[in-house]
């Protein structure tokens, strides 16, 4: 995000700091990063890097705090998708026993240096798979 930062005056006009101040004087929540960004984007014609930029800048000087991945994670399998954690805990464990290239990055990419793979979130459960005693990971096919 470096880069993005670093030449957004150059490609926007405006400064990092600049654009916090801009979204602090608009009126809209700088928590609700979603609406910063389809304003920055529909307002200014600010694009997708300096959106998610500008919107986490402006979260983060009133207050929001990014979570840890580990907490991320635990609030993506809470309610209804808390059955999905133990198919997530074992692809996890799988994807992070494939060497000590693989580093897992926020919302819970998981990257390996010569490729990567995403476990992204789930909206609601879904049947794709169980778990033995043992631990192994059996997938079932989509009905």
């Amino acid at each position: 995000m470096s880069a993005v930062t670093e030449s957004m005056h150059e490609r926007t006009g405006r400064t990092l700091e600049e654009w916090v101040r801009v979204v602090q004087g608009s009126g809209i929540d700088p928590l609700d990063q979603k609406t910063v960004r389809g304003w920055l984007r529909d307002e200014h014609g600010i694009l997708q890097n300096s959106q998610w930029a500008i919107a986490d800048a402006a979260a983060q000087a009133a207050g929001w705090k990014r979570p840890s991945v580990e907490e991320y994670i635990g609030s993506q399998y809470e309610g209804p998708k808390a059955t999905m954690r133990p198919i997530f805990d074992r692809l996890y464990e799988i994807a992070l026993s494939l060497g000590d290239d693989v580093s897992v990055e926020g919302p819970a990419p998981i990257r390996r240096s010569c490729g990567g793979a995403s476990l992204p979130r789930c909206r609601q459960p879904r049947a794709l798979g169980s778990i033995s005693a043992c631990g192994s990971l059996t997938l079932h096919p989509p009905v």
